[in-house]
């Protein structure tokens, strides 16, 4: 058995035809990995770990072995699985991490890269794969969905987008069952399996693609709607959630103009927390409204809210109803006035 603190050992022995077990010693914690490895084929071997007989992993008496990764001759990478023993290998050197590689070495971090590549694709050439942007019958979608989505995406983004954003195929690139030879292939010529997996990928999925693609121009035609009009709720909102948020205030003082339980109209000033106006994880088809009692700290004002606009439905204000938000002197939102 070979024992050392050096990586440049561990990668000498890992490029030999050495049949001894290689102990790796982390100097800086004192504790050490025992190695070995096998030849899988001409280009890969395979990198194991060997547990001491006596570990409590294991159980007295046993040995265990389990594959940890995988070395590639052509490029000399080594691709590690388990993050246990990356950050092993990793924290005995600062510069190992140019040949190590974790990419994709996953399934679900293989399915997302090739979901994005299905997407590339298709986005650079549409028409090739026969999925047109000709406008799809707004009738076939549910039209909620169309507007919760562009809303989603509108206030989720600093600015305004201009590229309209694709479709990510993801929950539906099943690639259970992957056997060590896709393994193999992705880490010979990483682009040209996942080109490979995304070509079969599209052929048999066209129909349902063809959908996503149809749907995203139809989220795209109502997101530019939202943006381009300034007057419209939800880039008020926006413009509400942003300014608060960049001001780094916990409370500000909130003027607000909405009818009482009585149908009258009231003109008050409340201090709320700034949490009120955080983006939430989802917003429906209709613009939200903000529901600041939960936010006023004070026992008195509270009280006075919902003594005035009650507590349910009827205490929820849109964006028409907030007149000014303040932090201290500065005046972080100013509403438009109408005409």
């Amino acid at each position: 058995m070979i024992t050392s603190k050096s990586l440049d050992d561990f990668w000498a022995w890992l490029k030999s035809d050495s049949s001894e077990q290689f102990t790796l010693e982390n100097a800086k914690s004192g504790k050490t990995i025992a190695f070995a490895h096998i030849q899988a084929n001409d280009k890969f071997k395979y990198l194991l770990l060997v547990q001491e007989p006596n570990s409590i992993e294991c159980g007295k008496g046993k040995e265990f072995i389990r594959c940890v990764g995988i070395y590639c001759r052509q490029d000399n990478r080594l691709y590690v699985m388990p993050c246990d023993v990356r950050h092993f290998i990793m924290d005995c050197d600062e510069n190992v991490s140019g040949i190590i590689d974790e990419s994709g070495y996953s399934a679900h971090g293989m399915q997302a890269q090739i979901a994005q590549t299905v997407v590339d694709l298709i986005a650079g050439d549409r028409t090739r794969f026969g999925i047109d942007q000709a406008k799809p019958a707004a009738k076939k979608f549910n039209q909620n969905n169309i507007v919760r989505d562009a809303a989603n995406l509108f206030l989720k983004n600093e600015g305004i987008l201009t590229a309209i954003p694709l479709p990510r195929p993801d929950d539906d690139v099943n690639i259970e069952g992957l056997t060590m030879q896709d393994w193999f292939s992705y880490m010979a010529d990483k682009q040209t399996y996942l080109n490979q997996k995304a070509m079969e990928y599209i052929s048999s999925h066209k129909e349902s693609l063809h959908s996503q693609f149809q749907y995203m121009d139809l989220v795209w035609e109502v997101y530019q709607k939202i943006a381009s009009d300034p007057t419209n709720q939800w880039n008020i909102i926006k413009q509400i959630m942003s300014v608060v948020e960049k001001s780094q205030a916990k409370t500000v003082n909130v003027y607000i103009q909405k009818n009482d339980l009585n149908g009258s109209k009231v003109s008050k000033a409340f201090k709320v927390q700034a949490q009120a106006f955080h983006l939430s994880d989802n917003y429906g088809a209709h613009p939200p409204l903000f529901d600041l009692h939960q936010y006023i700290s004070n026992p008195l004002e509270y009280r006075e809210f919902t003594d005035l606009f009650g507590c349910g439905m009827t205490d929820l204000c849109s964006a028409d109803e907030i007149v000014r938000i303040t932090y201290g002197k500065k005046a972080l939102y100013e509403r438009r006035q109408t005409i």
